[in-house]
């Protein structure tokens, strides 16, 4: 009766099996890794915000925040601009970011299809189309959401409600002006020189810095400016408006004869004020 004899593996034999099981193994890894890899790439370019945008998407949550119907988003392609003028009932919100030009309107289709938006010269214009009598309302009116690189210039005319917000308005210098009840929101600016006109009783409030600065309000409206730190600034207040500000240098302040506008200033600089030794201006 015979005895089989023992199987014998050698050491190449194992070394090799052990070899091909860690190649497998190591192949199993890199696809597992590539997938995820692939994945997140594809997600990053679907959902990712491009650069300066992740601003941009709060605006845009931010004009359709309080919107109880939930009104679609009419996006306008529009071209290049750097100064916009907005005239009618709106609440706008400017970011000024990396993304490319562009509005998008929030509000009752009815409502959408009456806005004009158009750039002239380098001058977006929004109002509503003409024999269109709209107002604005939480729920019931159209929010503005404008993009852009570059901001130089807005002007307001009407009830409309302003922010600016994003990096902010840089560069030599930024104007500003509301005409009847509209108000100005800036939240930030870094600029050579900044002009804020109030005519009206609308108002202008503004964040940042600036080497220059000129305010000037007609009516009763207000320019806020104590968050806006300057070298040197030029007021003028005719009427009933209010100007406060922040100035290190030297201030020069004009009241108008009639009227009962006041001047307050803060930043350790002086005032040489027209008249002399007015009540109506506190420089400290």
């Amino acid at each position: 009766m015979g005895v089989g004899e023992p199987t014998v593996t050698s050491s190449f034999e194992l070394q090799t099996t052990t070899k091909r099981r860690l190649v497998y193994i190591g192949a199993v890894i890199m696809i597992v890794f590539a997938a995820v890899a692939l994945t997140l790439a594809f997600l990053n370019d679907e959902t990712g915000p491009q650069a300066g945008g992740r601003g941009s998407d709060l605006t845009l949550a931010s004009a359709q925040k309080g919107d109880p119907n939930h009104f679609p988003i009419v996006t306008i392609p529009v071209d290049d601009f750097t100064k916009v003028a907005v005239s009618g009932a709106f609440k706008v919100f400017v970011s000024v970011g990396e993304r490319a030009s562009e509005v998008s309107l929030v509000g009752p289709r009815a409502m959408t299809a009456d806005v004009i938006a158009v750039v002239e010269d380098g001058i977006l214009t929004i109002r509503f189309r003409e024999g269109a009598q709209r107002s604005w309302k939480p729920g019931a009116g159209v929010n503005v959401v404008i993009r852009t690189p570059n901001l130089s210039s807005v002007n307001v005319e009407g009830p409309t409600l302003m922010e600016i917000s994003g990096l902010g308005p840089k560069g030599d210098s930024f104007a500003a002006t509301t005409q009847a009840a509209g108000s100005i929101d800036i939240r930030r600016i870094d600029v050579g020189k900044v002009s804020l006109a109030t005519n009206g009783s609308g108002g202008i409030s503004v964040a940042g810095s600036a080497g220059e600065a000129i305010y000037s309000t007609r009516g009763s409206g207000s320019i806020d400016a104590k968050r806006l730190r300057v070298t040197r600034a030029k007021m003028t207040v005719a009427g009933a408006g209010s100007i406060y500000a922040d100035v290190s240098g030297e201030t020069e302040i004009s009241l108008g004869q009639f009227g009962s506008g006041r001047v307050e200033v803060v930043g350790g600089g002086t005032c040489v004020s027209q008249p002399v030794n007015s009540d109506r201006v506190e420089c400290r």
